[in-house]
């Protein structure tokens, strides 16, 4: 997959930048309508959103790009794609009774600096998988973090 198929995202923790980005995301569809002289703009927002790819692309992005402030530690990255390259490439796999969609896609392992263990990650439970995972995917340097925030 080239590179310019798809995007990192930083995630944004902060409510106020989220909400921020929202409104000039939603101040943007508005105008957008506004100068396209649609007379009823919630009507056409509605049907534009769920019908124009490009706008729904760019709904979903943001709400991907956006995460609990309690996660903030975690500094994520997201890839995003659009809709139509994902429908075009998605795989599935099944595990633990349900069928997970995802993406196959190459990248070097030494950009990986530190994985941060989410609340529900307990190492006694399984701590053989954790260092056969990280010598499998060449990921022996990574620092291993374990998350301060619960699990809700």
């Amino acid at each position: 997959m080239k590179a310019n198929n798809f995007r990192l995202n930083d995630v944004v923790y902060c409510e106020k930048e989220q909400y921020n980005e929202l409104e000039r995301f939603m101040y943007n569809l508005i105008i957008e309508d506004v100068q396209n002289e649609n007379d009823n703009i919630f009507e056409s927002l509605n049907d534009t959103l769920l019908k124009d790819d490009r706008r729904l692309d760019c709904l979903l992005e943001w709400c991907a790009t956006y995460k609990n402030p309690a996660f903030a530690e975690e500094k994520e990255v997201r890839i995003w794609c659009s809709r139509k390259l994902y429908r075009e490439k998605i795989e599935f796999r099944h595990s633990q009774g349900s069928i997970i969609p995802f993406m196959n896609f190459s990248f070097d392992a030494s950009c990986i600096a530190e994985i941060v263990l989410g609340p529900k990650f307990t190492e006694a439970n399984e701590p053989a998988y954790l260092e056969s995972f990280l010598f499998h995917n060449k990921l022996e340097h990574v620092n291993l973090i374990s998350s301060k925030a619960t699990y809700r």
